[in-house]
């Protein structure tokens, strides 16, 4: 709901929502990222509305909710999620407590598929990749300046472009380099979201 109107959603999602018109639909429970406040549910919502009755229920809560509830239940525990972005929590068992606040991928994602993009091509401009990596990094992608440059700031979703080269780190896990980098993001998200 940052990124996209109830119209974007519909638009992207219509013929998955029409699918379900006229059936007999009690309740749906959605979880999202970028579910953070009344704003962002009722993008969600209005996007639901036309397609289900209006006794249906909506629940619409965040992914970390989810996180929390299928890896707790109803007993407290941390709650932990690492994607295209990353997340804490504290879970008591009914609601989840934020002690860090997010501000997004742009500053806080440690250890996310953003995270390790970023870094990724950073050191890969800063030639901090071996010869090995490099050439193999350069084979994969298109890493003309311009190129990154208009999906991180002219196309929508520049975390989700950055997370596309996590993948490459993954792939190549074995090698010095990959190993301090991976090491280096968990152990921010542990100091900073964990602990």
């Amino acid at each position: 709901p940052y990124y996209q109107t109830t119209d974007d959603i519909i638009a992207a999602q219509k013929e998955v929502l029409t699918g379900f018109t006229g059936l007999p639909i009690q309740a749906i429970y959605y979880y999202g990222t970028g579910v953070t406040g009344e704003a962002q549910c009722e993008v969600i919502a209005a996007a639901f509305r036309p397609y289900f009755p209006s006794a249906c229920s909506l629940e619409i809560q965040n992914d970390l909710i989810a996180a929390a509830r299928s890896l707790c239940g109803k007993t407290a525990g941390v709650a932990c999620i690492l994607g295209t972005g990353s997340n804490c929590s504290y879970y008591d068992g009914k609601e989840i407590h934020q002690k860090v606040t997010s501000l997004g991928y742009v500053l806080m994602d440690d250890a996310s598929g953003n995270y390790f993009g970023r870094q990724l091509l950073r050191d890969y401009y800063f030639n901090r990749l071996s010869k090995e990596l490099e050439t193999k990094f350069r084979e994969e992608f298109n890493l003309e300046a311009e190129v990154i440059k208009d999906y991180l700031y002219k196309k929508p979703n520049p975390n989700t472009y950055l997370a596309k080269f996590a993948k490459f780190l993954v792939q190549n896990k074995d090698l010095k380099y990959s190993k301090k980098l991976i090491k280096k993001g968990f152990n921010l998200f542990i100091s900073n979201q964990i602990k």
